[in-house]
């Protein structure tokens, strides 16, 4: 029996550009195929393994809303996430048909302080801090009703890496 073999495993000039679209059922088990498609198309567009695990983190975060929320983890429904990768930034639209969300709930959401540890430990709950994530971590958290249609959209913006940053600032002290 013949074994596969890999040739090539690198991208050589292909355009990172684009848009791709991924339809899940309504199971929370399928979530993190989501997660990890997103992290590593992120990864390939240009962003840090820190922002593409920051934008994996929210469209979970996202996804998992969808179908707890919208659907109240009703079976039988489609999540749909969209993905528009452009030269300068990452788009990703959370698109579902439940229950439409109380916009001013992300209004309403501050950015989380991932890093603070508070006096009463109770407060520290383990639901419930999902919006904030997604603000504090991406660019922009949007949300709309299109039809019968409810869409989180999170913008990540790309950022150039520390070694372009350092150059550009030398170049700048001459």
């Amino acid at each position: 029996m013949e074994k596969l073999k890999v040739v090539n495993t690198e991208c050589h000039g292909l355009d990172p550009v684009g848009t791709i679209q991924f339809i899940i059922a309504s199971r929370i088990q399928d979530v993190r195929l989501i997660g990890l498609a997103v992290n590593k198309l992120c990864s390939f567009h240009g962003f840090s393994e820190m922002d593409a695990f920051g934008i994996e983190l929210c469209v979970v975060e996202a996804v998992t809303n969808a179908i707890e929320h919208a659907y109240g983890c009703e079976l039988g429904h489609q999540v749909r996430v969209i993905l528009n990768l452009h030269p300068d930034r990452a788009e990703i639209e959370v698109r579902d048909q439940g229950s439409p969300m109380d916009a001013s709930l992300l209004e309403e959401a501050g950015c989380a302080k991932l890093d603070c540890v508070p006096d009463d430990v109770e407060l520290l709950s383990v639901r419930g801090r999902g919006l904030s994530i997604m603000k504090e971590m991406m660019d922009a958290v949007s949300y709309l009703q299109d039809g019968e249609e409810n869409c989180l959209v999170l913008t990540k913006k790309l950022r150039s890496p520390p070694e372009a940053e350092s150059a550009a600032s030398a170049g700048q002290d001459e």
